[in-house]
């Protein structure tokens, strides 16, 4: 399973950050740029309408119209944006991944240390790994131990 899914994340990550500049890469037809009109002025008289004088008799303005675009701009700007939002996401995404990963071989590494641990059957302390534990026992004790040792 790990050496399969090293190069799937890879080819993965590279389809997500490849998609995007494609995209923003090929030409596309040149086209209008967006304009903003004004809304139209309520008729005259009513609650909202600039205040005028009884003999203005001058015929409605017509709306004006703004352009939303820079000149000379080809609007590149958000197709890096989003490659840059998309590659974020990715990593962010991958360090979660990352951290699941290790937690999940540390656990395992819990689980068969412990299992280890339990199959052994408990030994006493002084026939462990031979090395004692703790101060050195006291004199009297010392001579009753050799005087078994010669018994046997």
């Amino acid at each position: 399973m790990r050496s399969v899914s090293r190069p799937a994340l890879s080819l993965v990550l590279a389809a997500l950050l490849v998609a995007p500049v494609a995209h923003a890469a090929a030409p596309t037809a040149t086209t209008a740029a967006p304009t903003v009109s004004t809304t139209p002025q309520p008729a005259p008289g009513s609650a909202f309408s600039p205040l005028q004088g009884l003999d203005s008799g001058a015929p409605a303005s017509e709306p004006t119209t703004v352009t939303t675009t820079r000149a000379g701009d080809t609007g590149n700007g958000r197709g890096t944006l989003l490659l840059l939002s998309l590659a974020a996401l990715a990593m962010i995404a991958a360090v979660g991944v990352f951290i699941w990963h290790e937690g999940r071989k540390t656990r395992s590494t819990k689980r068969r240390r412990r299992r280890l641990r339990s199959a052994r059957a408990p030994q006493p302390a002084t026939a462990g790994s031979g090395a004692r534990r703790g101060p050195p026992p006291p004199p009297r004790k010392r001579r009753a131990q050799a005087a078994k040792r010669r018994k046997r």
